[in-house]
């Protein structure tokens, strides 16, 4: 975007009153602006709006983009952040309370402004942190309750119809997942997808099968992933990434210069909770119990538990995941020989005659299994 299209979002980002703000000739057509929480420009006309790539898109606004200027002093990687998440897909990974909210709230603003039709969607893993993002972005957005909606699970009989009257959706991504894949969702008029705690995203979460079947028909949006902790390793980081389809990451920890500024010292008070005769039960009732199966395991020889302190036998979450590991890996190897057992052996009665064929199989059978056995 260059200087003169950047024009309105620079004025917001240096604080000017609406007054103060350059007239709507120098702004190009459609100089509207949003500034503040409680800003909502008017519906689109028809005439501003045109067809590009099977979506709506309301031309004027598509020229520039804004930056709500509140009470609060605008913050520099704040602004960065939003620049690259409205044109790219972009991880944006800062610390708790750093305004993660605030970011996806204004990059959802600009969208709900460029695509007249579009619905956008923010993704929270919890209903409680649905509703409390779905609060903190109306808030900054200035939208009211006509075009927002909280999903819930009892709304489960007239979704479909809630999905075509409304335009901005909170909701968990198990919602999501099941409307897409029930035809509720109309996947087509999807334009921006916010995924808080997107390191979840991963495997067969609900979040990875919702954002799979939106590029399984090919619909063109724009996904932000929010994440304090986008990972513990670089494969874990780099899954989140794919899964996602991110092509900038954006990070900023607690050090970097235009975060520390921000940042307040954390006091740590540890308070230590004395054990309970009711503890100490509860802990008996379950180690009772745990024992039992791990003593079947023993005794079936899939795992050995260590001798423990007081006499008897203790198992550790390490112990039970490398023997279910072990197990796992002896099972495929089993399924493995007996399917070059099986192909030996027919192979063997294709190539040779009459019993000496069946002689050799048996034998070729034989010598795989006592392989194995070793």
């Amino acid at each position: 975007m260059d200087d003169e299209d950047d024009l309105e979002a620079q004025a917001l980002w240096l604080g000017l009153e609406p007054g103060q703000l350059p007239p709507a000739a120098q702004l190009g057509p459609g100089g509207g602006w949003a500034a503040g929480p409680q800003a909502k420009g008017p519906a689109a006309p028809a005439a501003a709006c045109v067809e590009y790539n099977g979506r709506k898109v309301h031309l004027p606004h598509f020229r520039h983009w804004l930056y709500p200027a509140g009470a609060h002093n605008p913050r520099e990687y704040q602004f960065a952040m939003v620049r690259s998440a409205l044109f790219a897909n972009t991880l944006v990974c800062l610390p708790t309370g750093m305004g993660k909210t605030f970011i996806a709230a204004v990059v959802m603003l600009n969208f709900y402004r460029w695509f007249p039709e579009g619905k956008l969607v923010f993704l929270a893993p919890t209903r409680p942190l649905v509703e409390q993002q779905c609060s903190a972005c109306r808030e900054v957005m200035g939208l009211t309750e006509a075009d927002v909606v909280l999903m819930s699970a009892s709304m489960q009989a007239k979704r479909a119809e809630v999905w075509a009257a409304k335009r901005v959706f909170f909701c968990t991504p198990d919602i999501l997942n099941n409307d897409l894949r029930t035809g509720k969702c109309p996947d087509a008029s999807i334009v921006c997808v916010v995924v808080d705690e997107c390191h979840r995203a991963v495997g067969d979460a609900p979040a990875a099968q919702a954002l799979q079947q939106l590029h399984a028909a090919r619909v063109p949006f724009r996904l932000l992933g929010l994440s304090a902790t986008p990972g513990s390793s670089f494969d874990g980081v780099q899954e989140v990434i794919k899964k996602l389809h991110v092509a900038v990451v954006e990070y900023r920890s607690e050090q970097d210069p235009d975060v520390a500024p921000h940042c307040h010292e954390r006091e740590v008070e540890v308070i230590g909770v004395p054990e309970s005769e009711h503890y100490d039960r509860c802990q008996q009732l379950v180690s009772s119990l745990l024992y039992q199966l791990c003593a079947k395991l023993s005794n079936a020889k899939v795992f050995q538990a260590q001798a423990g302190l007081s006499g008897g036998q203790s198992s550790s979450k390490l112990g039970l995941m490398a023997a279910r590991d072990g197990w796992r890996e002896q099972d495929r190897a089993e399924q493995q020989a007996s399917r070059q057992a099986a192909l030996l052996a027919k192979e063997g009665q294709q190539q040779l005659p009459g019993a000496q064929s069946t002689t050799r199989a048996r034998a070729e059978v034989k010598r795989v299994n006592c392989l194995f056995t070793q």
